[in-house]
């Protein structure tokens, strides 16, 4: 089995990446959606998955709009089914200053975005169910059951779109990252990591792919998280 793993276009909060902690989190957005960058981004990865031959049988999505958008995008040209799967979001939850919101509910779900699968447990009190921001460890622990359920699907081959943290605690699972280790696994906006499963487990195929970008799509914002890595800040 393949996982395609691939992180949203740039996001509005994206944007911001390069104001201070206390000014981020002012500007910051409970849910954005993606730039007119994240676009162009989206369209160069998708002709750079048509252009490499990758196929899959269906996208799932977080719940979180600018993955959804990044699943429509790609999915204009593929025509597969598109799932949106709540245990998919960010790290964090969706929260603004600590504080969690239920995000749009069933029905809005269906009226924004009629053509996608919506998860079950997604109901018309929304889709995150904490009144405060998720624990790294309550993240790691979602982690862990995603690639859990992953080993058990029969599906042979899935694009899923995900975020910049989130992906870097899957990541962590599969490689067995100490628990208190300073090592953070970054993606790029578009980046695609390969993940295969034999059976006996996942391996890492390939990492971050996204030597299709233009330099000048990712100049803003995103080369600053790049800069940081060495003192990661957490920003989501």
């Amino acid at each position: 089995m393949k996982i395609y793993y691939v992180r949203h276009g740039q996001s509005m909060n994206n944007t911001i990446n390069d104001l201070s902690d206390q000014e981020y989190e002012k500007l910051r957005q409970q849910d954005p959606q993606l730039s007119e960058q994240g676009i162009k981004q989206v369209r160069l990865l998708t002709d750079y998955l048509k252009q490499k031959k990758i196929d899959f049988e269906e996208i799932r999505c977080s719940p979180q709009q600018r993955a959804i958008q990044t699943a429509q995008l790609i999915n204009e040209c593929y025509k597969v089914p598109v799932k949106i799967q709540q245990n998919l979001h960010e790290k964090g939850g969706n929260q603004l200053l600590n504080q969690g919101f239920p995000g749009l509910t069933r029905k809005e779900f269906q009226i924004k975005y009629p053509e996608v699968i919506i998860d079950e447990i997604i109901t018309d009190a929304g889709w995150y169910f904490k009144d405060k921001r998720e624990t790294d460890e309550e993240c790691k622990l979602r982690a862990e059951k995603v690639i859990q359920d992953l080993q058990n699907e029969p599906q042979k081959s899935i694009l899923i779109i995900g975020h910049g943290n989130f992906m870097d605690m899957v990541m962590g699972t599969v490689c067995g990252r100490a628990q208190n280790s300073k090592y953070f696994y970054y993606h790029q906006n578009c980046g695609i990591t390969l993940l295969k499963n034999d059976g006996y487990g996942f391996e890492i195929d390939y990492y971050n792919d996204y030597s299709f970008l233009e330099m000048h799509y990712f100049k803003t914002g995103e080369d600053l998280i790049l800069k940081r890595l060495a003192n990661y800040k957490g920003k989501i």
